[in-house]
């Protein structure tokens, strides 16, 4: 499994296995007719960091590498180079209090990290330049992020696969974010009944191999591509208008 990360000046190269093993990250600077080679420190000297790991995919955050260690830990890169980090200082803990694994990092702008894992969402704040007064906060427990791949910025706000459908996050003020209590092109009514007419067909998601889905957006719509009836592949295009707040179709 080969996938891409723009990180400063250099285009990087994850790669991992179906038996999730990993491999050194390999880098090229768009010039270099070598290609792709492998990821050096900087400064091998420095006894105090390490090499940055290989890993399945990782994504730049204020001139930072940032990238998944395991189910609740992520690490950083040092600032503005991404082949070194620092194992000690570098790694920051989500949360131990699930064992849902941590599916993605989403850059959310104004220095806030969104933290995704299968069934909760957590943001990092004041994540930017000097990470000494960074801190992480639960965004909600009631849904989580199921496809890393899914996670889409629309304008200032984000729309996801979760478990039970497609939300929506959104900044409420400069400080706070929030998820929408129902999934998105549903409604509720005064009685908190709520009526999502694409239901159906979010029932007919297979959930073993759901985390594999992948999205895009050409506004107004958001596509998303999952697998439905018992298929182990994406094989039906979900399209969503974030104007009308309503699924328009599906193809298969």
């Amino acid at each position: 499994r080969v996938e891409f990360s723009q990180d400063f000046d250099k285009v990087q190269l994850h790669r991992s296995n179906a038996n999730g093993d990993l491999f050194p990250r390999l880098a090229w600077d768009g010039v270099n007719p070598t290609g792709f080679t492998v990821v050096v420190m900087t400064t091998p000297l420095d006894t105090s960091k390490a090499l940055i790991p290989g890993v399945a995919w990782s994504v730049n955050m204020s001139d930072r590498d940032v990238f998944p260690i395991s189910n609740d830990t992520f690490g950083v890169s040092l600032l503005a180079d991404y082949s070194m980090w620092d194992p000690i200082f570098g790694a920051y803990r989500v949360s131990s209090a699930s064992a849902a694994p941590l599916v993605g990092l989403f850059p959310f702008g104004q220095g806030q990290l969104v933290i995704g894992k299968q069934r909760s969402i957590y943001r990092a704040i004041n994540f930017s330049g000097d990470l000494s007064t960074a801190a992480i906060e639960v965004v909600t427990n009631e849904v989580g992020v199921w496809a890393r791949l899914s996670f889409k910025m629309i304008g200032s706000d984000a729309i996801f696969l979760a478990r039970t459908g497609f939300y929506r996050m959104s900044q409420t003020d400069q400080t706070l974010l929030q998820t929408s209590p129902v999934p998105v092109g549903a409604h509720q009514d005064a009685l908190g009944r709520v009526t999502d007419p694409i239901a159906p067909l979010i029932a007919r998601i297979n959930w073993a191999y759901a985390d594999k889905a992948v999205s895009a957006v050409l506004s107004p719509y958001y596509f998303c591509a999952v697998p439905i009836d018992g298929s182990t592949v994406n094989n039906a295009v979900l399209v969503y208008n974030t104007i009308s707040d309503s699924w328009d179709a599906y193809d298969t």
